[in-house]
């Protein structure tokens, strides 16, 4: 199994153990890595056509899933990615909303408007 020894980004491209492995849509504002398996990554929404600017990628720079947009009113590109203390990713978008997921699928587990 592949590891992730050294990970950089800059701009649109992540570079992962001196490759150039993945190359987003838009400038990448913020990068997560778990379980050494799954890279999370924030983009910025002006460069976006739609509002799925939370995209996973395996290691070999496949495209896993994407946050769609939320079912209701509050649905806006998102600001932060980060993991607590019960390992689940989570994303908070501009409208205050925060979205807990499984980072292995993308299923939005539950949302809740902390603003």
């Amino acid at each position: 199994m592949k590891s992730i020894s050294t990970l950089y980004y800059n701009q649109n491209k992540v570079i992962i153990n001196g490759y150039d492995n993945i190359i987003a849509p838009a400038k990448i504002i913020q990068c997560l890595v778990i379980d050494d398996r799954f890279i999370i990554l924030l983009l910025d929404e002006k460069g976006m056509f739609s509002k799925t600017n939370v995209h996973c990628y395996n290691i070999d720079g496949l495209l896993q899933w994407a946050i769609g947009e939320l079912d209701f009113v509050n649905a806006r590109y998102y600001t932060s990615i980060y993991v607590l203390s019960d390992l689940f990713l989570y994303a908070y978008n501009i409208c205050g909303v925060e979205v807990k997921l499984n980072y292995q699928t993308g299923e939005v587990l539950r949302t809740e408007h902390i603003k």
